[in-house]
């Protein structure tokens, strides 16, 4: 008989019992798989995180490939030996779930990190103290890109990846991501980044060292090109022909009297009155400003005088100089008080005593008139910034970081003050030994009325001024300069609790002086001077009564390469082609930036753009930015419609050594433009090493256009104050000749310099004709 086993071998499963059964085993194939998806896809990741890591460490790949497989059979093993210790799961599959998750794990990061817009690049602003931040923010993310770096600031370029390592480490990373801020950083930046416009670097090789070199030779032939001379009418003869034989249109802007820019004013008495212009001119009046006399200094831009009292003064230049007179200012001698440069303010104390501050906490002293100077030790390296005496023995020193220093010896020996403040402080000025009064950034205010020993911080309601200068007529009345904005004044009557935009009618002032308080100079920009005898009520105009710089009859030469598109926008490349004297060849100063424009005018006339370019030999720099100056007003009251300005001035000597390292700089506010500039040398990889700042003092053509509101940037071999510190030992003087020129920076700031504006003007064809070389 057949046997029945059925009952051995139990009741039969339902089909509806055996559903969750294959739910569970589809469910550990999709695992399986997945597991063998993700180990494959986790050596993609170890691969990639190798080559990475090397990169970024140096470390060989082999022994990064090994440590991997040595932490693969790490889990392995764990896992084998964890497998029998789990009732109910077999060995096998106990290994291959944890494996499953160890490699998840291992692989669950980087595969986060690096599709987390691992090449997404962002300009950004970091803010941070202490001197190795740099190198601690390099540890922490080795591929930023430091684009520029100002004091406590560095701009970047930076990943999103290095930027969530930055902030996890606690950096305060500023990004420039919403619309309005690209925008503007994108204003002249049109191209995605990475991808250089072929034409663009076509004009960039195109640049010849031999062609510019020969361009200042010519120059050079004609002698010194000071304005309205023989020679500076030649060199614009030669620069309209050569334009004219690119192809371009060139007009002859001619200009007459020009009103000049008053650099400083001071009121010695109620009769002796000094004013000095940024044309190296010293007026005097020694009756209350009825009548004028003319001395030529002969020296550069007086910036700041101090005379104690008709006949003995000392001068700082525009240019650090240091300079004394004691015959009224009819002749001086420079003097030699320290090769470091760097100084802000002077202040003579008797005939024979003076005070010299600057950069660097730096205090020199002099006992016999000028002829030796000694350094005097103070509690500070902060920069220093104003001096003041209310008696000419007790003498106050503000500076940076809330400096404030006091002397009670004649400036032998200092102590620092705390003011309880750390603000930079601007100026200071007391009223007699009890009383005074200090301003600081964001229109702070300082007031003692125990002289010095306390010092009360009034609140004011201007936090977005920028004090330039300040002077009061009282305890309660004065005024204080916006430095942003010639011609603001602002002026309070408490004391500085309470300010309000000063009367108008004074021009673009900038600067006020007055001895006895009733008679007050104000001085500025574009033959700003007026005299007040009531201590500010009324004005009176005396421009008039001073010489002007003269009945001059100078030239811009501009040439014109029409844009093909609809804009009506124009990108202007400036140099001016004058030497500052008679005894200055000017091959530097200016014939270099002369050359780059001329050879940006050749190798731009064979290309067509969108934009209009304009390249404009300026006249009459040396004497004030006349020339620069004439155009941008123009410009502005025709309505032109300026994009980007860039301006070469001085780019052939090397002043640090370095042919690859260019100093760029724009006004008082940073601009989307030195942003361009920037990403421009990373984009076409030129690598270069720009020195990218902004100047509180200008002193080049793009300077005029930034006051007309227009959007400009210099190019120069330095930092003014590199130059002016002597960093360039041939400026100014005989030695400017063409044998001391660097080829390679010639050639490196032509470059950028047409690189900046072909990018901005577009590019659209070749225009099918060839220039030769110059």
């Amino acid at each position: 008989m057949p046997t029945d086993n059925s009952e051995h071998t139990g009741p039969k499963l339902s089909s509806g019992a055996q559903k969750p059964g294959k739910f569970v085993e589809l469910v550990k194939n999709i695992l399986a798989t997945a597991i063998v998806v993700e180990m494959l896809g986790m050596w993609v990741f170890v691969l990639k995180i190798i080559d990475q890591t090397k990169k970024e460490t140096g470390v060989p790949k082999f022994s990064l490939f090994l440590l991997a497989v040595g932490l693969s059979l790490i889990g392995f093993g764990f896992a084998k030996w964890l497998a029998p210790r789990m009732p109910g799961i077999s060995g096998t599959k106990a290994l291959k779930y944890m494996v499953g998750l160890l490699l998840a794990a291992y692989a669950l990061y980087p595969t986060y990190e690096n599709f987390r817009g691992d090449d997404d690049t962002s300009l950004a602003t970091i803010r941070f103290a202490g001197t190795n931040a740099i190198a601690d923010i390099k540890a922490v993310a080795p591929r930023i890109t430091v684009l520029q770096h100002g004091p406590g600031t560095y701009r970047m370029e930076v990943t999103q990846r290095d930027a969530r390592r930055l902030k996890r480490k606690g950096y305060r990373l500023q990004l420039i991501q919403n619309p309005e801020q690209m925008r503007k950083v994108k204003k002249i930046d049109r191209l995605p980044a990475g991808a250089p416009n072929v034409m663009v670097q076509e004009m960039i090789r195109a640049v010849s060292t031999d062609s510019l070199l020969n361009t200042i030779r010519r120059l050079e032939r004609f002698g010194t090109r000071v304005d309205r001379s023989a020679q500076a009418d030649s060199a614009a003869e030669l620069l309209s022909m050569e334009f004219k034989r690119y192809g371009l249109e060139v007009e002859s802007q001619t200009f007459g009297e020009v009103p000049p820019d008053y650099l400083d004013v001071q009121v010695v008495d109620e009769n002796t009155l000094f004013v000095s212009s940024f044309q190296g001119q010293l007026f005097c009046s020694t009756n209350g400003g009825r009548t004028w006399i003319y001395r030529p200094s002969g020296l550069a831009p007086l910036a700041r005088l101090a005379f104690v009292n008709s006949h003995t003064g000392y001068a700082l230049s525009l240019f650090n100089g240091v300079f004394a007179t004691s015959n009224g200012g009819q002749t001086w001698r420079e003097l030699q008080p320290d090769s470091v440069w760097g100084f802000s303010d002077v202040r003579c104390l008797s005939e024979r005593e003076a005070l010299l501050v600057g950069k660097g906490g730096r205090i020199l002293r002099t006992e016999d008139g000028g002829n030796r100077w000694k350094r005097v030790y103070v509690p500070t390296d902060k920069n220093l910034q104003r001096i003041d005496s209310p008696d000419g023995r007790n003498i106050w020193i503000v500076g940076d970081a809330g400096v404030l220093l006091h002397s009670t010896d004649v400036g032998k020996t200092w102590q620092q003050v705390n003011p309880g403040i750390s603000h930079n402080l601007f100026d200071i000025q007391f009223h007699d030994r009890q009383r005074g009064i200090v301003l600081g950034e964001s229109a702070t205010v300082l007031n003692t009325t125990d002289g010095g020993r306390s010092w009360k911080i009034l609140r004011t309601d201007l936090h977005e001024a920028r004090p330039a200068e300040m002077f009061f007529t009282s305890v309660l009345h004065g005024w204080f300069t916006d430095a942003r904005y010639p011609g603001l004044l602002v002026e309070t009557n408490d004391g500085g609790r309470h300010w309000k935009e000063a009367q108008a009618g004074l021009g673009t002032t900038k600067k006020l002086s007055g001895r006895n308080r009733n008679t007050i100079l104000a001085c500025g920009l574009q033959g700003a001077l007026f005299i007040s005898k009531d201590r500010g009520t009324t004005w009176q105009p005396l421009s008039s009564k001073l010489e002007t710089i003269g009945r001059l009859r100078s030239r811009n030469i501009c040439a014109t390469l029409r844009g093909e598109g609809q804009s009506d926008g124009e990108i202007i490349l400036v140099g001016h082609y004058d030497s500052v004297h008679r005894n200055a060849p000017g091959a530097n100063d200016n014939a270099s930036g002369t050359a780059a424009v001329l050879e940006a005018a050749r190798i731009c006339s064979q290309y067509k753009f969108d934009l209009t370019l304009r390249f404009l030999a300026a006249a009459a720099e040396e004497r004030g930015l006349v020339g620069s100056g004439v155009y941008a007003r123009e410009a502005k009251k025709s309505g032109k419609n300026i994009l980007a300005v860039i301006n070469a001035d001085m780019i052939g000597y090397p002043v640090l050594g370095d042919s690859k390292r260019i100093a760029i700089s724009t006004g008082k506010e940073w601009t989307p433009l030195m942003d361009s500039t920037l990403l421009f040398n990373r984009r076409y990889s030129l690598g270069f090493i720009l020195d990218a700042h902004t100047e509180l003092m200008g002193g080049s053509d793009h300077v005029p256009f930034i006051r007309q509101g227009y959007s400009a940037i210099d190019l120069s071999e330095g930092t003014a104050m590199e130059i002016w510190g002597g960093f360039d030992p041939f400026y100014h003087k005989p030695l400017d000749t063409s044998d001391k020129l660097d080829g390679n920076l010639l050639r490196n700031a032509a470059q950028l310099m047409i690189l900046i504006a072909a990018e901005a003007a577009k590019p659209i064809a070749r225009a099918n004709k060839q220039v030769r070389e110059n």
